[in-house]
């Protein structure tokens, strides 16, 4: 017979091992709510990084657009001429630019119009379904066949080790009839190209480019679904309010959670020569094809120059400088 003192005791016991058990369930509890705070803190520093690094990327973008419109990009397809200007400032006379030949002698001084100084270029970026005169991404249209290729070849094959012309190379996106009878119908839809941006490429980054001075320029990177608008006011002025569904607080929420970056950059005319700095003749052991110098660098390891076999041309001028801006400029 149990005694009631015994009964006591249990319930004690009971009681204890329900309060250590809930205990140890709060703790886990919390654990795992601190553990879940830290992953989607994480996952933010993360989209924080992904977005800083999307904004970077434009950068360069917005500098190879500098140099690119600074020659090209003119060009009226209403005219037999074609309009190849000759840089901010004018690399033959120090004139503002750009100015093409068709339309400016020498001497006849500086012309904004293509850029006014004071205005700006925005430049939302995206992938093209189609860019114009796409090529098919065929690594090796004519292999040369071995007997581990397909289809194979030994050393008695004519073919064998041969870099032989059978395909054309490259070959369009657009279809042209190979390897049938081959048609220029499609020429048209290859020329143009498909301008509708693919859905998955959109609403993540985009680059503005401000002209402040003749060859200098103030360059915002964003990256989120603004397209590039500094304000809602100037989505009215564009009348774009389409793109943000025709509500301010779509535009706001987008603008709240973009990443900018401001940079002011210089463009000078200035190009290195074709071949320099890049195959290194001042060793003096053997010519190394493969080692790369720094262009227009003042250290050298010899006596000799630095030279390249690549040609990697410079037709568009040079970015002189950039420099990163701490706060939003009055101007962008």
């Amino acid at each position: 017979m149990t005694r009631a003192s015994d009964r006591r005791c249990d319930a004690h016991r009971r009681g204890t091992i329900v309060i250590v058990v809930a205990g140890l369930v709060a703790v886990l509890a919390t654990m795992a709510l601190a553990f879940l705070m830290r992953m989607r803190a994480s996952a933010e520093d993360m989209q924080h990084a992904l977005r800083v690094g999307q904004a970077k990327i434009m950068l360069v973008a917005a500098c190879s657009y500098v140099q690119e419109a600074s020659r090209i990009g003119w060009d009226d397809p209403a005219t037999a001429a074609h309009e190849e200007c000759f840089g901010w400032i004018d690399v033959r006379e120090g004139a503002t630019g750009p100015k093409p030949v068709a339309d400016h002698a020498v001497g006849s001084g500086g012309d904004d119009t293509r850029w006014p100084i004071g205005s700006f270029r925005r430049c939302p970026m995206h992938v093209l379904t189609r860019p114009p005169y796409a090529t098919r991404l065929t690594v090796a249209y004519n292999p040369i066949r071995t007997p581990f290729t397909a289809p194979a070849a030994d050393e008695a094959d004519p073919a064998y080790g041969r870099a032989l012309l059978t395909r054309p190379d490259p070959l369009p996106v657009v279809d042209n009839g190979w390897p049938g009878v081959v048609s220029d119908a499609n020429w048209q839809a290859y020329a143009d190209g498909d301008r509708r941006p693919r859905a998955e490429s959109t609403g993540r980054s985009w680059f503005r480019i401000y002209r402040q001075a003749p060859a200098r320029f103030v360059v915002t990177c964003g990256a989120g679904a603004t397209m590039g608008f500094r304000s809602w006011q100037e989505v009215q002025d564009e009348g774009r309010q389409d793109v943000f569904a025709n509500d301010e607080a779509v535009f706001r929420s987008l603008f709240g959670q973009e990443c900018r970056l401001w940079y002011l950059i210089e463009w000078t005319g200035s190009v290195a020569l074709p071949d320099m700095h890049i195959l290194d003749n001042d060793l003096i052991t053997q010519v190394d094809n493969f080692q790369w110098g720094c262009t227009n660098s003042s250290q050298k390891l010899g006596v000799g120059w630095d030279r390249t076999h690549g040609h990697g041309r410079n037709m568009g001028g040079t970015i002189r400088w950039v420099q990163r801006l701490r706060e939003e400029p009055t101007w962008w």
